[in-house]
C-alpha cells in the first residue's frame, strides 16, 4: 500500500514539475534568440529538454525506491517512467507538418523514450545505495 501511495504521489509531482520545467525550458530557448547551430543534427534546445526530463525522472526513480520500497523496484520505476511518457504523449497531440524531417520525429519521440530509462537508472542507483548502507 505504501509503495502504491508513494508511486502515485511521485507521478503526480513529476507531472506538475514537468509543467514548470517546460516553462523554464521555453524561457531559456527564447532567451537564446536566433541561435545557429553548426552541427545540423545536434539541437541544443532539445538536448536541454531531454536533460531536464532525465533529471526529473532519475529523481522520481530514486525517490520511489528510497521511500516506497516496492518489491520489484526497477520494474515499478520503469513502469512509472513509461506511464509518465504515455501521459505526456497523450496530452501533447503532436502534429507534424507535411514533409517533416526525420530528425523532428527523432527529437520529439526521443523525449518520450527518456523517462522510462531515466527512472530505471534512478531506481538502480537508489537500490545500490540502499544495499551499500545495509551492509
Amino acid at each position: 500500500m505504501r509503495a502504491a501511495l508513494v508511486t502515485m504521489t511521485l507521478l503526480a509531482a513529476a507531472l506538475v514539475a514537468w509543467r514548470w520545467l517546460w516553462r523554464f525550458w521555453l524561457g531559456v530557448v527564447v532567451g537564446w534568440g536566433t541561435y545557429r547551430r553548426t552541427v545540423e543534427w545536434l539541437d541544443p534546445a532539445m538536448l536541454l529538454l531531454w536533460g531536464l526530463a532525465a533529471l526529473l525522472l532519475v529523481a522520481v526513480g530514486f525517490l520511489l525506491v528510497t521511500f516506497g520500497r516496492p518489491p520489484h523496484a526497477a520494474l515499478v520505476s520503469t513502469a512509472v517512467g513509461a506511464l509518465f511518457s504515455f501521459v505526456q504523449l497523450y496530452g501533447a497531440h503532436y502534429a507534424f507538418p507535411q514533409g517533416a524531417e526525420a530528425l523532428d520525429y527523432f527529437w520529439t519521440y526521443g523525449l518520450y523514450a527518456i523517462p522510462p530509462m531515466a527512472s530505471f537508472i534512478g531506481a538502480i542507483c537508489a537500490s545500490a545505495l540502499v544495499r551499500r548502507n545495509a551492509v
